[in-house]
């Protein structure tokens, strides 16, 4: 399992970047001290990468899942909502690299990784009652 601590990459929405930018440039250079490289994804919805892109889980494999998160599922909040193929486009990374997951909803942000065990709300649970 590939912690967030072992990252040597950190991907910010480019709306935080733009809306926000003196917190962004602030984060990018305390990360870049630690020589972790920083970047922007084009084409996502909103501010929370972690919501809906992929999890790393090892050096070359990614976990790729549906991101449809009840609290945005309504009218006026479903523009929020980021098709992760989109900005996944721009990393360049191989469909080979993904466990596809899709069948399941996620929300990224409600997940914690150990070095042994991922941790999960029960939210996982209300978003899939199948």
């Amino acid at each position: 399992m590939i912690l967030s601590s072992q990252t040597n990459s950190v991907y910010f929405s480019v709306h935080l970047a733009n809306d926000y930018r003196q917190l962004y440039e602030a984060v990018k250079s305390v990360l870049q001290d630690y020589q972790i490289h920083v970047d922007v994804l084009c084409k996502t919805a909103d501010y929370w990468c972690r919501d809906y892109m992929p999890i790393q889980v090892t050096d070359n494999t990614f976990v790729k899942y549906k991101y449809k998160p009840d609290y945005l599922n309504k009218r006026g909040k479903r523009e929020f909502i980021t098709n992760v193929d989109e900005p996944l486009s721009f990393l360049n990374l191989n469909d080979n690299k993904f466990i596809n997951l899709s069948d399941i909803t996620i929300d990224g942000g409600n997940v914690v990784k150990t070095p042994y065990h991922v941790l999960m709300t029960e939210k996982i649970f209300i978003e899939n009652p199948q």
